[in-house]
């Protein structure tokens, strides 16, 4: 089993077949987003035409959000799935949340919550989107606290309740709309439902995976996981290989090429985020170069399904409609692309940032 070629088509690294930002983020079920940035790259980076202007309009147009949602980090999601997940994923959120603000010694009770809510309700009605330092008077005119600790403690529970989500654009700066604004009423989901339904988009776009891969990135307990496959169980083909047990989807693609494929991943990227193991693309004595200890993850540079070197971005919108090329260094000198090849994936990224 060639593990990186299924990986790469599958989650749209070589022959993409979307055409939207929506398509891509639906597919993948959720897009890893702690840097807005490259998360838009990550979402361009898998379309037929990468295209930074469309991935921003998507965002601005709430189509797709960015919030808090999976063990629980920034993702971006597709609008129509946010409450299902939220629902998935809420208590075990909010005892993270609560643990978080004990050790920064920034508790908050029911009460504080509810009051905090109400402020936000009223700040965001009316379809407005707003910076936290916008709310911050808000809060200030109600008598609550309103340190920018305390600001983002509100946020954060108001995300994860459904409260609030991304609002429209604002340059770099994050902005919060109300999410019964922002996003049309859906039909709710049962638990299994939800399980099943978020285990097929993990699956059909990350295979081939393994049940520990699908724990770490949904931040699902084991139990639940195991149902949530179950669950889906006539739609996956078991494949053991190398004493592991792995799934692939009746939707995935197991037939493609990638001889010369050289792309460049921006941090955070779901082709090294979205597993526990990454083995199967970067060997451990690599893994270092990739991210560190403490979930930082760095830009890579991908040749033929491994991860081979870094890259890094040398300017930030000029005024002028070109863009330097990134500089690139290598950590695999076993596994180094063509001159041509890198070229390419340069001239791509290139174009995105300036469509």
């Amino acid at each position: 089993m060639n593990i990186p070629l299924i990986r790469l088509l599958n989650q749209q690294l070589v022959s993409p077949i979307f055409g939207s930002p929506l398509e891509v983020v639906d597919w993948m079920g959720a897009v890893q987003a702690q840097d807005p940035r490259a998360a838009r790259w990550a979402i361009g980076l898998r379309m037929k035409l990468p295209a930074l202007s469309t991935v921003e309009q998507a965002l601005d147009e709430g189509l797709i959000v960015r919030t808090h949602v999976m063990r629980p980090t920034w993702h971006i999601v597709a609008a129509q799935d946010l409450r299902w997940m939220l629902m998935l994923c809420r208590e075990s959120n909010e005892r993270i949340f609560r643990s978080y603000f004990k050790s920064m010694s920034e508790e908050l009770s029911q009460e504080q919550c509810g009051r905090a809510f109400d402020v936000l309700g009223d700040a965001l009605s009316g379809g407005r989107s707003l910076t936290v330092a916008e709310l911050e008077p808000y809060f200030a005119e109600r008598n609550l606290p309103h340190a920018a600790r305390q600001l983002h403690a509100y946020v954060l529970m108001a995300e994860n309740s459904g409260l609030v989500c991304s609002g429209r654009l604002r340059g770099t700066q994050n902005t919060y709309a109300l999410i019964d604004e922002r996003i049309a009423p859906q039909p709710e989901l049962s638990r299994e439902e939800a399980l099943a339904r978020l285990a097929c988009k993990y699956f059909r776009s990350h295979a081939p995976a393994m049940l520990e891969d699908f724990v770490w990135w949904s931040g699902l307990s084991v139990t639940e996981a195991r149902r949530a496959v179950a669950l889906i169980a006539d739609e996956l083909t078991v494949e053991r290989f190398k004493g592991a047990v792995y799934y692939l989807h009746d939707a995935c693609r197991i037939r493609g090429r990638m001889a010369g494929t050289v792309a460049l991943l921006p941090p955070f990227d779901e082709y090294l985020l979205g597993y526990k193991d990454r083995t199967a693309v970067l060997p451990v004595s690599f893994q270092t170069h990739a991210f560190t200890n403490y979930g930082i993850f760095f830009p890579v540079i991908m040749h033929r399904g491994q991860l081979v070197g870094n890259w890094k971005r040398t300017s930030v919108r000029p005024a002028s409609s070109s863009f330097p090329p990134p500089t690139v260094s290598f950590f695999r000198t076993d596994l180094q692309p063509s001159e041509d090849a890198l070229a390419k994936a340069v001239a791509s990224h290139g174009a995105y940032l300036c469509r």
